[in-house]
């Protein structure tokens, strides 16, 4: 788990937006650099980098293409699918049909709970947040 400083758990409980996105970079950049050092097979986790990836890219204003999703993720493409579909189907992500059939994917609102609750930010909902 993540633990914020002092002064970045207070401003994370008033719901700043830019400290939770930091805060997900900042786990992002972890978990490249952990890959770096110990190698990607040894603590290899497709569907964490993915959530991570997608709670960035919401809070960018960003979308995420399945193809840009798989091509991010440091596994197979078969694995990144496996993980898309795994995550859709617990209701951590969502599929959206955008122009041209082009899909693209979303953290759920279930998914942003959890993680705003992770990266030290108030939980929005402790319904969302507990299942």
């Amino acid at each position: 788990m993540i633990a914020p400083s002092e002064r970045q758990s207070a401003q994370a409980e008033d719901g700043d937006p830019g400290d939770l996105l930091d805060a997900a970079r900042r786990a992002r950049e972890a978990r490249r650099r952990r890959e770096q050092i110990f190698g990607g097979e040894l603590l290899a986790e497709p569907c964490w980098d993915l959530l991570l990836d997608l709670f960035i890219a919401s809070r960018e204003e960003k979308r995420l293409s399945v193809t840009a999703a798989c091509l991010a993720l440091p596994v197979a493409r078969g694995t990144a699918q496996r993980c898309i579909a795994h995550l859709a189907e617990v209701g951590l992500i969502r599929r959206e049909t955008g122009d041209h059939g082009v899909i693209y994917l979303a953290p759920s609102d279930r998914a942003v709970a959890k993680l705003t609750l992770l990266l030290g930010g108030p939980d929005p909902d402790p319904e969302l947040s507990a299942a």
